[in-house]
């Protein structure tokens, strides 16, 4: 997006023209303020995990037989974090446009600080595992990749994946694209219709996420997946995949067809909700789904 306009083409002929080097000298190098925005939002999003209230909720149970049990203060946490983000910028405390102009950065050292971070996990399993849903296949690299634990925890309330998938990871397509929208305003003095529309159609679908996350701890993403292939994405490819298309509206201007396409996009989201409704009575295990998790769906 910032040396090739998004373009895969671009890219390609600039890598052939410049090869290796070309690569490695655009390729953005981690710097102290981006390892600062990272560690101030993972910190605030893990003290909102721990200090919110919430209700008690229980997960599946486990191959060995355990049940994780969550408080489900997700929706609290969403809401604290917009009102706080906006409230910094509004007051003028803080300016999200630096989270922006420092955007390679950042990324670049989720990239490494995710690795980092499953190196912790690997070594944690083999030391001080949370539960007996953990053990190693006797090779490093299958343990490293696929994970020690199943449901790895740092004390008994703080569920790391949790932290990673829902108040980390997905907290930040809401606040990314909130800092896309005030840098398009501190840039040109208003937001565009397509630049709202994308944000618009991104809230609504991440406030249905935390409205009915508990659903989302019953899904493989929690009661399966593990390891460098689960908390790598959810600290880059969901962070930054997912969020290129509303990067790609800062400098776009779209006017009433914008607002189209935010009707059709909350049509498709009521379709999918339908649609398992509909078609998705039971569970594999032959027991009906509860409507949180057919809504969540």
């Amino acid at each position: 997006m910032v040396h090739a306009d998004g373009s895969v083409a671009q890219t390609w002929n600039y890598l052939k023209q410049h090869g290796l080097q070309g690569f490695i000298d655009i390729w953005p190098r981690p710097t102290a303020i981006a390892w600062k925005i990272i560690f101030v939002y993972g910190a605030f999003e893990a003290a909102l995990q721990l200090l919110l209230p919430g209700k008690r909720v229980e997960g599946p149970i486990s191959p060995t037989g355990n049940r994780p049990v969550y408080k489900a203060n997700g929706m609290a946490a969403y809401f604290v974090t917009l009102v706080t983000y906006i409230s910094l910028w509004w007051f003028e405390i803080f300016n999200p446009t630096v989270v922006y102009d420092h955007l390679g950065e950042i990324y670049s050292a989720l990239i490494f600080g995710s690795l980092i971070f499953c190196v912790f996990l690997y070594i944690k399993g083999h030391v001080a595992p949370s539960s007996t849903d953990s053990g190693s296949s006797g090779n490093f690299i299958i343990d490293f990749y696929w994970g020690m634990e199943l449901y790895p925890r740092i004390g008994k309330n703080f569920d790391i994946k949790v932290f990673t998938n829902c108040r980390f990871g997905m907290m930040s397509w809401a606040v990314l694209a909130v800092t896309y929208c005030i840098k398009q305003y501190e840039l040109n003095g208003k937001v565009s219709d397509s630049m709202l529309v994308n944000t618009t159609l991104m809230l609504v679908y991440v406030t249905k996420f935390f409205w009915w996350e508990a659903g989302y701890w019953n899904t493989m993403d929690i009661a399966h997946d593990r390891g460098l292939h689960s908390y790598f994405s959810m600290f880059n490819v969901l962070i930054t995949e997912i969020l290129f298309q509303a990067l790609s509206h800062l400098n776009s201007y779209l006017g009433f067809g914008s607002w189209i396409l935010y009707l059709l996009g909350l049509l498709g989201l009521g379709s999918i909700r339908v649609y398992f409704t509909r078609d998705v009575p039971c569970q594999p295990s032959g027991k009906p789904w509860n409507a949180g998790m057919l809504t969540f769906l």
